[in-house]
């Protein structure tokens, strides 16, 4: 059983000062490979896959990054179907068992120009992306196992296939079909009309890092970590207009939760429609390499850069926050404060703050009668008043009402 007293995952000294900032994709440090994932991914079984082989796909695909336009595409299928594998409601297990379930998984991949949506490998991974229900898949290994291609959440290793080919009846959400098949209608659109008809964010992802999405000409392959980032922001940016014309909240509100190791408070503020993500990796955590906090933020215009210091959490805790005001109809001004514990001891993705807040916001929150009583509670953040944006802003920024 994996566990975070494991000796591989001994990460207390990080080897280089800049991997709040990466976190294993960016190569700040000039290394092909992230040596922390790759020590990580040691712990995962050694498989020996080879020649023509019959397995099944949750289902779920793969698109990676490395050297695009032209990228390893495939489709995630399972290694022993008599064992557990990774499902899209894990958050109730514990890291270790969520760590051991993706091992069940592999990456069936195939180098794909993610323009060319006609080849017969790509229709495969469409066909499986579009699929809510389990699917068979058969494909032929050509290649040893290769771990370096690591995304999201931590899985199996990838084995370059040909012949990749899936069987069974996919069963497509209607509404997805619509958007699918809608060759007019821009992704953004489309987003927003799947969300709005409940389909799942992890299925939506999928649709996109697929090309199933958008107006025709303008389809391609979009890399699973890309696609994950785009659609969080895409319907956050949604929901947040929307919060534009509801009225604020009364009185501050602090949320608080913890899970894996991640401790969180969500800091709702009355007035304006601002976002800001504050994030300490404590010294001896997985990317805790300089004490430092990382922060990214926007005022009532969603940001048009990328949120280089928090990266992908930030629109997945912005889409989490966002979807909270949209069901109360209220708008307001939030801070989230993420402090990361030696205890997140492996890289599960941006799902589990996604989840995180959302759960968090389903909690009673503390209720404080202004600025001045807020300040006084101690936070996971020792001084993420100083470091604030949006708090310097309501400090200084005078509403119509206080002239009177």
């Amino acid at each position: 059983m994996i566990n975070g007293s494991d000796p591989r995952y001994n990460f207390n000294v990080a080897p280089y000062p800049y991997c709040r900032l990466c976190k294993g994709h960016k190569h700040m440090c000039g290394l092909r490979v992230c040596p922390i994932l790759e020590r990580f991914q040691e712990v995962f079984p050694r498989l020996d896959l080879h020649g023509d082989i019959s397995t099944s796909t949750p289902p779920s695909i793969f698109i990676g990054e490395y050297n695009y336009p032209s990228v390893y595409g495939g489709i995630m299928s399972v290694v022993d179907p008599e064992r557990p594998y990774a499902r899209r409601d894990m958050f109730d297990l514990g890291m270790p068992e969520i760590i051991e379930r993706n091992a069940n998984l592999f990456r069936n991949v195939k180098t794909v120009s993610v323009h060319n949506l006609s080849e017969k490998t790509v229709e495969q991974i469409q066909e499986a992306a579009m699929a809510l229900n389990e699917l068979r898949v058969e494909s032929r290994i050509v290649g040893k196992e290769k771990h370096f291609d690591f995304f999201d959440s931590p899985v199996g290793p990838m084995y370059k296939s040909e012949n990749i080919k899936v069987y069974g009846n996919a069963k497509t959400p209607r509404a997805a079909q619509d958007v699918i098949y809608d060759i007019d209608l821009n992704s953004t659109e489309a987003l927003k009309i799947l969300y709005m008809n409940s389909i799942d964010i992890n299925y939506i992802t999928g649709l996109l890092s697929g090309g199933l999405l958008g107006i025709e000409k303008k389809r391609k392959l979009v890399p699973t970590r890309w696609s994950i980032t785009a659609v969080d922001d895409t319907i956050s940016r949604y929901l947040k207009s929307d919060a534009l014309n509801y009225e604020s909240i009364d009185k501050p509100m602090v949320f608080s939760y913890s899970r894996f190791g991640n401790h969180f408070n969500i800091i709702l503020l009355p007035r304006g429609t601002a976002f800001e993500m504050q994030e300490y990796w404590e010294i001896g955590s997985l990317w805790g390499s300089d004490g430092r906090v990382s922060i990214d933020f926007e005022f009532e215009s969603p940001r048009n850069s990328y949120a280089s210091e928090i990266t992908g959490a930030y629109y997945a805790a912005r889409l989490a926050v966002f979807e909270y005001l949209s069901r109360i109809r209220r708008s307001a001004s939030a801070i989230v404060l993420r402090r990361i514990s030696p205890d997140y001891f492996a890289p599960l993705g941006v799902w589990v703050i996604r989840e995180s807040v959302r759960n968090a916001l389903k909690g009673k929150p503390a209720i404080f009668e202004s600025l001045e009583d807020l300040f006084k509670v101690r936070l996971e953040i020792a001084e993420w008043k100083r470091y604030s944006p949006v708090i310097k802003r309501f400090m200084t920024q005078k509403t119509l009402t206080d002239n009177y």
